[in-house]
C-alpha cells in the first residue's frame, strides 16, 4: 500500500529502519510514523534480520480457489453436454 507521497510503505520503512539504526526500541515510532500496526513493523524487522527480500512477494499470498479442480471440470463438461443436446 502506497503513502500520500507516492512511496510505498516498505520503501519507507527501510530507510526509517536504517535511520534509526536497525535499534528495535524504534519500532513503536516507526509504526506511528507509518500508521501501521507494530506487529507489522515487527514482522518486516524479523524479515530483514533473516535477509528476506520485503518487496519479494511470498509465495502462498492471495485469493485461493473456492472450487476444487475436479469440480470445474464437472462444471464444464455438464455445460458442453447442455450445449450439444
Amino acid at each position: 500500500m502506497a503513502s500520500e507521497q507516492g512511496i510505498d510503505d516498505k520503501i519507507r520503512f527501510l530507510v526509517l529502519y536504517l535511520d534509526a539504526n536497525k535499534k528495535p526500541s524504534h519500532i513503536s515510532n516507526i509504526s506511528k510514523i507509518l500508521d501501521r500496526l507494530e506487529r507489522m513493523i515487527q514482522d518486516w524487522n524479523s524479515k530483514i534480520e533473516k535477509g528476506i527480500d520485503l518487496q519479494e512477494i511470498q509465495k502462498g499470498r492471495g485469493l485461493k480457489p473456492k472450487v476444487t479442480k475436479i469440480e470445474q471440470k464437472r462444471v464444464l463438461r455438464q455445460t458442453r453436454e447442455k450445449l450439444l443436446v
